[in-house]
């Protein structure tokens, strides 16, 4: 574990997680923290509201995950791609609302069918917008609270939808009735998806246009006073990483996290990477839950323990870069949609491999897919290179999606969970994994309850 590890450094690392959600670009988040914190020290606000601020910039699309499902079935698209197109549209033009609207609407689908999701979305307008909206902005808030973040980079988030004209979604709020840090981080994410679009320029013409409408006029004015900055727009659009933010961290964040601070952090992003589809919600906490159990049964260290644990809370961190379309479709997958879902693998480790606390737990939560026998993926690897942490992870994945309700079929009760389990035992199973599972699930509070609590819990949630 990378004992310099801090809330700010982990939550910044993270950030590329939630880029992939929203279709964005590697950085994205980064660079909105980064161009943020240039407006904030343009307006000379103080040091308590910049550190505010700076949170709720890398946070700002902690709940996407939330309505990804919700926009892929209203487009009847991939929400990765309908989002980054949103990020470029002035929705409060009807025309280019309509254009946009019908041109994301079932991409790669009939004539017929992209006229039916247009026309659905023409019924749903403004309540549609703030439907979606409102799920997002509500959860994002969630997000930032359980992260121990103060009320005023909740309240940021929460209202980061609202525009300057009260065009704005979920409330309608308009001019100084929306929270200055939600006024500046609005502006800032759309500097950058322009600035990658086309440059300073594009970014100049943006802001010009929707100043006084979608945005604070004071705020943009900053923004319009940079356009011959070339360096630093150059700076800017380079940034990918948490590395760019380095000095703008606000010290009341620096703070090294202790173990269970770093236990808590990972709990609260599998919630955020289980919120992708309905059909995980809590997936990856009852998962940690059983590999725990297993792991103490294994007589394991109490630090390794933890490693497994954590690894588990975020072994699936990388399908936050998987199409809803794909993740939510009640048929079987194709051949182009088995490979993106494989995908998911890889893009946790690389994930995992640049944040600082949970490196170390990056190659076990990637391997939950591979087998025994050399026919998992995404490498293939077999028993002579997969350790006690991964055989675990894999069986308790294996054991908790069979027991789930999915797209296409009913969950299975745990003695068929656990007979399918057998049955794959010492070919592509560890045949004493599954047996380590049997017996905490045999034990009073074992397996079988973590399962049974979880799913109480999600529809306690869902009612």
């Amino acid at each position: 574990m990378d004992r310099r590890a801090s809330r700010a450094s982990l939550i910044a690392s993270l950030s590329p997680a939630l880029d992939l959600s929203e279709g964005q670009t590697t950085g994205h988040a980064v660079r909105t923290c980064r161009i943020a914190m240039e407006i904030a020290e343009a307006l000379q606000l103080p040091a308590e509201v910049r550190s505010d601020l700076f949170c709720a910039a890398l946070l700002k699309d902690a709940g996407g995950p939330a309505n990804a499902s919700a926009v892929a079935a209203a487009f009847g698209s991939d929400d990765q791609l309908v989002k980054r197109r949103m990020r470029f549209a002035d929705w409060s033009h009807s025309p280019t609302a309509a254009r946009t609207a019908l041109a994301s609407a079932a991409m790669g689908g009939t004539p017929w069918g992209r006229l039916r999701h247009a026309a659905r979305l023409a019924r749903g307008g403004r309540r549609l917008a703030r439907k979606l909206t409102g799920v997002r902005s509500t959860r994002g808030a969630e997000v930032a609270l359980d992260l121990g973040l103060s009320d005023a980079t909740a309240t940021a988030i929460r209202n980061l939808g609202e525009h300057w004209d009260g065009g704005g979604y979920p409330q309608g709020l308009a001019g100084t009735s929306i929270p200055l840090l939600s006024r500046i981080i609005g502006l800032a994410q759309t500097v950058d998806v322009f600035l990658h679009q086309g440059g300073p320029s594009a970014v100049h013409a943006v802001v010009k246009d929707r100043r006084g409408r979608w945005f604070d006029p004071e705020v943009s004015d900053v923004v319009l006073s940079w356009s011959h900055r070339a360096t630093w727009w150059s700076v800017i659009r380079d940034c990918r990483d948490a590395a760019s933010l380095a000095g703008l961290e606000p010290p009341g964040q620096q703070r090294p996290l202790a173990p269970p601070e770093l236990d808590h952090i990972a709990r609260v992003y599998a919630e955020v990477v289980d919120d992708k589809t309905p059909y995980a919600y809590l997936h990856s906490r009852r998962v940690a839950e059983v590999v725990r159990l297993m792991a103490r049964r294994l007589g394991l260290p109490a630090e390794e323990v933890r490693r497994l644990y954590r690894a588990a809370l975020l072994h699936d961190i990388g399908k936050l870069g998987v199409s809803n379309r794909i993740l939510d479709k009640p048929g079987p997958l194709n051949e182009s949609e088995w490979k993106a879902m494989r995908s998911h693998a890889q893009l946790t480790l690389e994930i995992l491999q640049g944040v600082p606390g949970f490196r170390d737990v990056a190659r076990t939560a990637a391997c939950h897919h591979e087998r025994l026998d050399g026919s998992g993926y995404p490498w293939g690897l077999g028993a002579d290179r997969l350790d006690r942490g991964a055989r675990a992870l894999a069986v308790a994945d294996v054991y908790e999606a069979l027991t789930a309700k999915r797209p296409h079929r009913k969950g299975r009760s745990i003695d068929e969970a656990l007979e399918v389990l057998r049955t794959e035992a010492g070919s592509s199973l560890d045949l004493h994994m599954v047996d380590i599972l049997t017996h905490c699930i045999d034990d009073e509070g074992g397996a079988g309850a973590v399962g049974a609590k979880g799913r109480a819990e999600a529809r306690e949630r869902s009612a």
